[in-house]
């Protein structure tokens, strides 16, 4: 499977800031699951196929127009390898070389430069990804636990000092423990295979 993934969060009234950030009334556009499939996908190997572009309003007739060049001249040189190789290894062989993560500035301008959650460079500057409640809770950012497993809650965890009355309220809101991201979660198991069928 290719992943050419477009993230496109900004608008016109705020060049080339994120709608993650844009306040209320806006989009709601969770960018950082890009990333998220990203450190699966690396976890398993095959990050090769996954390529994020970000860009603005204002540059969408530009982001569409070589995306979908690029799908074409990705897609159609994997058809034209003949060579006897896994379609893994011909996904990753045959990326166009100018195929790459990156972002489309308000000018028209394309930068490539690799992107990666809570990253820098001038794409992240120009498009922060916000996070969600998992991570900001610690989760790795695969987040391949569903219901993660628990641990007794330890004050000396943080490195703040709490009152009373947020000690009160913290065991009061997590009386069976926090999140353990350190270990499997409740239930997880391998998967059973890849690219499993459902039918005959």
């Amino acid at each position: 499977m290719l992943q050419l993934v477009r993230v496109r969060e900004d608008v016109a009234e705020l060049p080339c800031e994120h709608l993650d950030f844009a306040g209320f009334g806006n989009d709601i556009h969770t960018t950082e699951w890009s990333y998220v499939m990203r450190a699966r996908m690396e976890a398993a190997g095959i990050s090769a196929n996954q390529v994020i572009l970000e860009n603005s309003l204002a540059t969408i007739v530009a982001a569409s127009i070589y995306e979908l060049n690029a799908m074409d001249r990705w897609l159609t040189a994997i058809d034209a390898d003949t060579s006897h190789r896994p379609l893994s290894v011909k996904v990753a062989a045959n990326r166009p070389a100018d195929l790459s993560d990156g972002c489309f500035l308000n000018n028209g301008t394309q930068v490539r430069e690799p992107l990666s959650y809570g990253g820098s460079g001038q794409c992240a500057s120009l498009f922060p990804v916000a996070a969600n409640t998992r991570l900001v809770a610690g989760s790795p950012l695969a987040m391949r636990a569903v219901k993660c497993a628990l641990r007794p809650l330890d004050l000396t965890d943080y490195p703040v000092t709490f009152t009373d009355e947020q000690v009160a309220t913290l065991r009061a809101a997590f009386p069976t423990g926090v999140c353990d991201w350190d270990r499997r979660g409740v239930g997880q198991r391998r998967p059973a295979g890849t690219w499993i069928g459902y039918g005959s």
